[in-house]
């Protein structure tokens, strides 16, 4: 077969545009720091990569939802500690209003107080995180509970705020107003927060001294006792919280190592690879430039 100038010439240009395509996929990888740039580089390995990018977006989103929801239970287990700090006082002015010594002023600046406990009461109840009311169940954009005189409503209900912690797994943070503080509607529970409070101010107001010193007394500590129950729950939630979070941290760092042994470039191979793609061109070059001399033709024109 005869070789003609054109022939050449196409072989060398051909090879020096190889060349060159090879030495900047060098340089594209140097500079992004990233073995591949766009999925035809490798459909396979650009596949596998960007499926560990989903699984460590996912990650990170659950790490959020784990901050999320130990905030709102970290809230909460604050305000139950302060409804438990009124029900210790509250008993102190149930003890004292039982004492026949104190004087009609002295009854009248307890009730004051008491008074000023269910209002603070109240105000704890309607308590709220990052705009969400905590204790209202799936009633989270309204005040759950409001007062009406001496009788106390609960507008809220009964449902369970879920966070996903985990793939396919959830959990409950709330607690919601009517188990938690004793309101039914408008009807209050037995023995429980505000039942309590109500009853002290009834005794106080009466001066009815026995069912201050027995029955209101009774229902304060029974009231307190399970706020501390509640409390516990509260805490168990934010133990396993706490645990979730350092498991999905830790599966977050696993993830992220894998991806970037995946994606990144091995600085090492990558100088080497440029410097012989770098040589090669040069070596093209030359070599092109000593195969393609001028011809007898470029002579006579």
């Amino acid at each position: 077969m005869r070789v003609t100038n054109r022939m050449i010439t196409s072989t060398v240009l051909k090879n020096l545009n190889s060349n060159l395509k090879r030495l900047h996929k060098m340089q594209d990888q140097m500079s992004s720091g990233k073995s591949v740039s766009k999925p035809s580089d490798d459909p396979v390995y650009v596949a596998r990569i960007m499926r560990l990018q989903s699984m460590v977006r996912q990650q990170e989103n659950y790490q959020a939802n784990i901050k999320d929801a130990q905030g709102f239970v970290d809230n909460s287990e604050s305000s139950i500690g302060t409804i438990s700090d009124i029900m210790n006082r509250a008993r102190e002015l149930a003890i004292y209003g039982a004492n026949g010594a104190i004087t009609a002023s002295d009854r009248q600046a307890i009730l004051s107080e008491v008074d000023e406990l269910i209002h603070e009461t109240l105000e704890v109840a309607n308590s709220s995180y990052a705009g969400r009311f905590i204790f209202g169940g799936y009633q989270t954009e309204q005040p759950p509970f409001r007062r009406e005189g001496d009788t106390i409503i609960y507008d809220g209900d009964q449902g369970s705020l879920d966070w996903e912690v985990a793939q396919g797994v959830t959990m409950s943070v709330n607690l919601t107003g009517d188990e938690l503080f004793g309101v039914i509607g408008d009807a209050l529970i037995e023995n429980g927060v505000f039942d309590a409070l109500l009853s002290l101010k009834k005794g106080l107001d009466e001066d009815d001294q026995e069912v201050l010193g027995g029955v209101t007394l009774k229902k304060i500590d029974d009231a307190a006792d399970h706020i501390l129950s509640k409390r516990a729950i509260l805490g168990a939630k934010s133990n396993r919280l706490s645990i979730s979070h350092d498991r999905a941290f830790e599966r977050n760092i696993n993830l992220t190592e894998l991806l970037s042994n995946l994606e990144d470039v091995d600085w090492a191979e990558a100088v080497m690879y440029f410097k012989t793609s770098e040589n090669v061109y040069r070596a093209a070059l030359a070599t092109g430039a000593h195969i393609m001399q001028p011809t007898l033709l470029d002579y006579l024109r």
